[in-house]
């Protein structure tokens, strides 16, 4: 597969008991390394990770809508305690992207469902990664 510098896709699994929902596992990945946890913290990290090794960095999930509810929290924290600035970019209700700034660097997550519409089993059949 294919690299490209700076760009990365990330999944959250989750699970739930009827009443909430939470994170089982996070994965980020940029084509060729991919990195695992299994909190938020850790999660937490890599992004700043991600952000401190490039100038301009973009994370992709696939229906952020929904993630992003998981991440909440993270945006806040990274707001708190690294004293980035946050952008919010959202269209009819759902968020397009959320951009980190700090001095130079600036990490941006964004949707992939908004570039590529379908599931991820459509999608991976169309590009011949089937489930």
């Amino acid at each position: 597969m294919r690299s490209f510098r700076n760009v990365y896709g990330a999944d959250f699994e989750t699970d739930n008991d009827g009443t909430s929902a939470w994170i089982c596992q996070w994965s980020v990945s940029d084509g060729t390394n991919e990195w695992y946890g299994k909190d938020l913290d850790s999660y937490m990290a890599k992004l700043s990770d991600i952000m401190g090794s490039n100038k301009k960095s973009y994370v992709y999930f696939h229906n952020l809508r929904y993630d992003q509810e998981f991440q909440k929290s993270v945006f806040h924290r990274m707001v708190q305690d690294y004293g980035l600035s946050m952008e919010v970019v959202m269209r009819a209700g759902s968020p397009i992207k959320f951009k980190f700034t700090k001095g130079e660097h600036t990490l941006e997550i964004r949707d992939s469902l908004k570039k590529m519409p379908g599931d991820l089993r459509s999608i991976g059949k169309m590009i011949g990664l089937e489930k």
